[in-house]
């Protein structure tokens, strides 16, 4: 999600700031160009500073309540009468909540750079079958209550798919995934779905994925007049390397590209990148993180610099 500038405009003066807020449909509402199913633009008349020290400042106790509440989640999932998973005949429950500084999805900021309180579970079956679901908070309206109501502050994700290992070291995951937004406006049109397909690899103790992810309704892209171009598709394609030193500490480093129809609008567009880099170790029965997420200099054209500046992300969670 993320609020972004008119893609073939310029920055206006600083005593009037115009930010087009895109709704989209996948991974959460406002996913690149934050929610590129539409483009709500909101006007700020006045200097842009004072506007901004306000709204930060009455969300203090909102945020506030949300990471006291986080940790209470972490710490009664630390509780050591807690199994790593539940087991039922051929089935497998397994399930997650987190705490993070930020929720960032393909290198932009899915809550305006505030906290995330996440979680979700999954029913897996022996023969490789599972549904899922997850969800977070998310803040795709910056905090301007002018359009607050019609822009979610929840992202519900539902997946299912196939998914197995093999003896070799390879493995290959294959399935669907539904982006939801309960609550914000039918008129935002956010939700959308994404096709994916995964493959990996493990040797010598390095683990290797790449997965691709296509949508064909990404849609809300906007042309450089502003106007909503009907719905367009993309796609999403990444790698990732995992290692495990020892003392049990985890590393792993993931590079994305987007692109497709909906990146093509304006026509001088292509697409742009992101990576993550980061470190993880388990203490007291919780897996701290703590990693480093960017965009390249083409990401800062589908969202604010702010929502795609390379920025360090702390988390804690656990999975039982």
């Amino acid at each position: 999600m993320s609020i972004t500038l008119p893609m073939g405009q310029q920055n206006p003066p600083r005593s009037w700031q115009t930010f087009p807020v895109t709704g989209l449909a996948d991974d959460c509402g406002m996913k690149i160009a934050i929610f590129p199913h539409v483009d709500h633009t909101v006007t700020l008349a006045g200097d842009a500073n004072s506007h901004l020290e306000m709204l930060e400042g009455s969300e203090i106790m909102r945020h506030t309540s949300k990471i006291l509440l986080g940790l209470a989640v972490a710490g009664m999932a630390a509780a050591p009468s807690v199994q790593a998973e539940t087991k039922a005949g051929d089935f497998t429950v397994t399930s997650n909540v987190s705490l993070t500084s930020d929720y960032v999805w393909r290198g932009i900021s899915q809550t305006d750079r505030d906290p995330a309180l996440q979680g979700g579970f999954k029913v897996s079956h022996d023969l490789g079958l599972y549904v899922g679901v997850w969800g977070s908070n998310v803040d795709f309206d910056g905090g301007a209550p002018a359009v607050d109501g019609g822009l979610p502050h929840l992202e519900v994700d539902i997946n299912g798919g196939f998914a197995k290992e093999f003896s070799n070291g390879m493995s290959v995951d294959v399935g669907y995934l539904h982006y939801a937004y309960p609550g914000s406006a039918a008129r935002m049109g956010s939700a959308f779905g994404e096709y994916y397909l995964g493959l990996g690899y493990k040797i010598a103790g390095v683990g290797l994925t790449t997965k691709y992810s296509f949508s064909p309704d990404f849609s809300g892209a906007a042309d450089a007049a502003g106007n909503l171009v009907g719905s367009q598709s993309a796609s999403y394609v990444e790698g990732q390397a995992d290692y495990e030193f020892p003392e049990k500490i985890k590393a792993s480093a993931h590079y994305g590209y987007s692109f497709g129809d909906y990146f093509k609008i304006p026509s001088s567009s292509k697409g742009y990148g992101d990576y993550r880099i980061g470190l993880s170790r388990e203490f007291v029965g919780l897996d701290f993180g703590v990693n480093l997420y960017g965009t390249d200099g083409d990401g800062k054209n589908y969202a604010l610099p702010r929502l795609t500046k390379d920025r360090v992300v702390l988390s804690v969670s656990k999975t039982f």
